[in-house]
């Protein structure tokens, strides 16, 4: 199912196609022979949209793994 949820759009075919939607193969090629600065744009692009569907659903992360990490 696609869900179109980044807003990032690929052309793959003839469709345009959500980052998130695509498969990984096709995501591995769309990263391909991208620079670093695209590819930290990308990333804080997708990040801002994790945020913003834990902001709209009320979606809290499982934080035991962090607090582990504070105890070391």
């Amino acid at each position: 199912m696609r869900r179109n949820l980044d807003g990032i759009y690929f052309r793959m075919g003839t469709e345009n196609v959500c980052f998130s939607d695509l498969t990984e193969d096709q995501m591995y090629q769309v990263m391909n022979n991208k620079s670093d600065a695209w590819l930290k744009s990308l990333a804080v692009k997708l990040a801002f949209t994790i945020k913003d569907i834990g902001e709209a659903l009320d979606i809290v992360g499982d934080d035991s793994e962090e607090e582990e990490q504070g105890e070391e």
